[in-house]
């Protein structure tokens, strides 16, 4: 092992390596510091951003201490939410969906009461007319005007709404657990 040692392949004795080039590419490597246009653009900004750290620390305070200091609030917990404020669970939504659809009990557990009523109106007033038009003794001849189709088209049309139900519970969901502990001012000062 004659004139040789540890370090890179090819050095002499005595002899040092490049410095190892900064980025990627054969651009980078032949861009020497003094040559970069951003070099001082860089170095301005990485002081001007510790700069900002240390006014924001304070004197012989640190950053991160300050962090957690300023921190928001941790949320409080299921149990002093109180049930106004309650999240909602997706599992209880479809057994709710499953068991009392035709009452729209998921939408009324979800906070979506409004389209609850309209849903539960739908195959209520369905059921109404077409009893009414049974007991009348229209449904044969189609009543006046064709009545007789309204109510099973309107229960048909709210089961089958009802049915797109089970794909529509996860966005309900979510949008009932975003708005909790959100207060609607028309309500308060409305």
């Amino acid at each position: 092992m004659a004139g040789g040692g540890f370090g890179r392949k090819g050095l002499q004795p005595g002899e040092t390596a490049a410095p190892p080039a900064r980025g990627f590419g054969a651009r980078a490597a032949a861009l020497p510091e003094a040559d970069d246009p951003f070099a001082r653009q860089r170095e301005a900004f990485i002081a001007a951003e510790r700069a900002r750290r240390a006014a924001e620390s304070g004197p012989g305070g640190s950053y991160r201490g300050d962090l957690r200091e300023s921190a928001p609030p941790a949320r409080a917990s299921r149990a002093s939410q109180g049930s106004a404020g309650s999240r909602k669970s997706m599992g209880l939504a479809y057994v709710l969906w499953f068991f009392a659809c035709v009452l729209s009990a998921h939408r009324f557990y979800l906070g979506a009461w409004r389209s609850g009523l309209v849903q539960l109106g739908m195959f209520v007033g369905g059921w109404l007319v077409a009893a009414i038009t049974v007991w009348s003794g229209t449904a044969e001849t189609g009543g006046p005007g064709g009545i007789g189709l309204v109510g099973p088209f309107t229960m048909i049309g709210a089961l089958l709404w009802m049915l797109f139900d089970a794909f529509l519970i996860p966005g309900l969901c979510k949008r009932a657990n975003r708005d909790v502990g959100t207060v609607d001012a028309q309500a308060v000062f409305g």
